[in-house]
């Protein structure tokens, strides 16, 4: 299988594997003894908040998924590192920090895969880092890079954030040299990396603009014949004629907001020396396109460029005119929740910055591939409100809208289900009513906490009806008589949402609702003229406390849950509300088990935590 990388559709897991704060030492006090034994039979005791009782990863195994990408043990954040190998075999790293459960000096674990479902660990699952801090311009950490297939002397080749001295934040007195760029190649196929010596690395060190920046750091290397011909004619005025372009995030302090800063290769085949071409995309602080999009921040992380069409990844000059310019970027202190992060998806164009002979991202739409729903009714209520799609007026007199789109990878959902035990709770529909969810039941219930639901929900169309007619409708997971999550529809609102006001009585956590803005258009049939209402067609993947919602191929959302009590695995299906509108929920499919993602690792992967002293500068445990 040969693979157009889309990497943000992997399933990665960010876990604090051991939840609470288990330290091994704290005040000179050793906890490493005090192991509780938990009782899931019952309520969880009073003092569960209190985290030297529960210290040392005593807590490991309550909520770990076993379905998604995931370390095996301590602290985890960003994917990095994600590239196909020549034999087929797929490479992903990640930002690692083993044996501790806070972030800290980071280096790179990775893990590989034949078919994105299985994975295994570089090395060894004691120890999967394969890039880790070991000079002075990184000696406080590895931060994300991302990969070039064929780089220096035809390897593997990693351009990746080398961090010389802290702080480093977006609201932090960060100095230039502070994060560089740095680059590593490879010789065994991404199991280990060889840095080149200082003073050739870092490669790129200072700042592009004469601003204080409040990041400068995860380089992304791309080709793009897009960008190439784009700037064909400006490379007098910039002197850079290579292949390679490469993004770093970061942004102006102290509140100007997020900058993607553009790179190119100044020659063919010369991986150290890069050109600074300007800012190709930037917003203002504390800024959002609309309210079908997250809050840009004051800052961007992790950001990607790709093109894409229908099918998937484009690699057009410019000529597909259903391509798309893709910009993904995560993005700091919009939000208070969360660790303040959005993950953000920006759609639209490149243009030419004839000045400076750069190129400049013009924004069309926000939120992996384009998608094309067609035949939209022109009288949709909201059709040309300013959101996450673009309207099109296709030549035959019918009406499309254009969104990304995202998805699990289908050998993800293939495998999970032929691994499952699959049964097919009955078709139902439900009239409005009530004033608090309803619950029902399937007939067949999951057996524990890994499982995924499938259905397709339809709202009745009427013309004499108005939105807030129609009832909530969905699913209730993990649930039992004092534990439950509802996963439902917001017709009315127009909100996907994920109720966790009862998922967990362990109170300390976090019982917010998450949601996400979600549109059902009306659809024109062609022939007839008949209108009729789009249909939700969603998938719920439950792995212990991961909880994801797919709907329409367009829509996901992420959320954990930390239901404490055994039982709490149940699942059925919820409605209430609405005055005179019928839901229908048919296609029901529960995937009763899933899988182990990590068929190398033993059951239990816990390793001595440690505990680096109050000098570091990082939490050190």
């Amino acid at each position: 299988m040969k693979l157009s990388l889309s990497w943000p559709l992997l399933a990665v897991c960010m876990v604090d594997a051991a939840w609470p704060d288990p330290m091994s030492y704290r005040g000179g006090i050793d906890i490493r003894s005090s192991l509780a034994m938990v009782d899931q039979g019952q309520p969880p005791p009073a003092d569960l908040g209190d985290r030297s009782v529960y210290g040392n990863s005593s807590l490991f195994h309550v909520w770990r998924p076993k379905a998604h990408f995931i370390a095996p043990n301590g602290w985890m954040n960003d994917p990095m590192g994600l590239f196909q190998l020549n034999d087929g075999k797929f490479h992903a790293g990640y930002q690692s920090h083993p044996n501790h459960v806070y972030w800290g000096n980071i280096s790179m674990g990775a893990a590989w895969s034949t078919d994105l479902v299985t994975w295994h660990d570089y090395n060894s699952w004691v120890d999967p880092r394969t890039l880790y801090p070991s000079q002075l311009y990184d000696i406080t950490g590895v931060f994300d890079g991302s990969i070039i297939p064929e780089g220096w002397n035809g390897y593997p080749t990693i351009i990746y954030t080398s961090v010389k001295n802290f702080p480093v934040g977006w609201n932090s007195p960060e100095v230039e040299y502070s994060e560089t760029q740095s680059l590593a190649y490879s010789t065994d196929s991404g199991q280990s990396w060889i840095k080149l010596d200082f003073p050739v690395n870092p490669i790129i060190s200072n700042w592009p603009t004469k601003f204080n920046t409040t990041g400068f750091r995860d380089p992304y290397a791309f080709q793009s014949p897009r960008l190439s011909a784009l700037l064909e004619n400006s490379t007098s005025l910039t002197n850079a004629t290579g292949d390679w372009f490469l993004t770093i995030s970061g942004g102006v302090r102290p509140t100007e907001g997020g900058r993607l800063y553009l790179y190119r290769q100044t020659k063919p085949n010369d991986w150290l020396d890069w050109t600074f071409l300007g800012p190709v995309f930037g917003t203002a602080g504390n800024s959002s396109y609309s309210k079908w999009s997250g809050n840009y921040g004051f800052n961007y992380e992790t950001c990607a460029v790709t093109r894409l069409n229908p099918s998937g990844k484009a690699t057009d000059d410019g000529s597909d005119g259903t391509a798309l310019d893709v910009l993904g970027l995560g993005t700091e202190a919009g939000r208070l929740d969360h660790e303040l992060h959005w993950p953000l998806w920006v759609a639209g164009s490149m243009s030419l910055v004839a000045s400076n002979g750069s190129a400049q991202f013009d924004r069309e739409f926000s939120d992996l591939f384009v998608q094309v729903t067609q035949n939209i009714d022109p009288n949709s209520p909201g059709l040309h409100d300013v959101g996450s799609w673009g309207v099109r007026n296709n030549s035959d007199g019918s009406t499309g809208v254009v969104t990304i789109g995202q998805k699990i990878v289908p050998e993800i959902t293939t495998a999970f289900r032929s691994a499952s035990k699959v049964s097919k709770p009955k078709a139902t529909t439900y009239a409005s009513g009530g004033s608090s969810p309803a619950y029902v039941p399937f007939s067949t219930q999951p057996t524990g906490r890994f499982y995924a639901i499938c259905a397709t929900l339809d709202f009745e169309y009427s013309a004499n009806m108005t939105a807030v007619d129609y009832p909530y409708a969905g699913f209730r997971v993990l649930a039992s008589d004092q534990e439950y999550t509802d996963v439902y529809y917001d017709f009315a609102n127009e909100y996907f949402n994920v109720s966790r006001l009862h998922s967990s009585l362990v109170t300390s956590y976090n019982n917010n609702t998450d949601y996400g803005p979600l549109r059902l258009w009306q659809l024109k049939d062609a022939k007839t003229g008949v209108i009729s209402r789009q249909s939700l067609q969603v998938t719920i993947i439950v792995d212990n406390s991961i909880l994801e919602v797919y709907v329409n191929d367009h829509f996901a959302l992420t959320s954990r849950v930390y239901p404490w009590l055994a039982n709490s695995i149940g699942a059925g299906f919820i409605s209430w509300g609405g005055s005179s509108g019928k839901v229908t929920v048919s296609n029901v499919e529960l995937w009763d088990g899933l899988l182990n993602a990590w068929p190398d690792r033993p059951y239990d992967t816990i390793t001595p935590l440690e505990y680096d002293g109050p000098l570091v500068p990082w939490n050190g445990t």
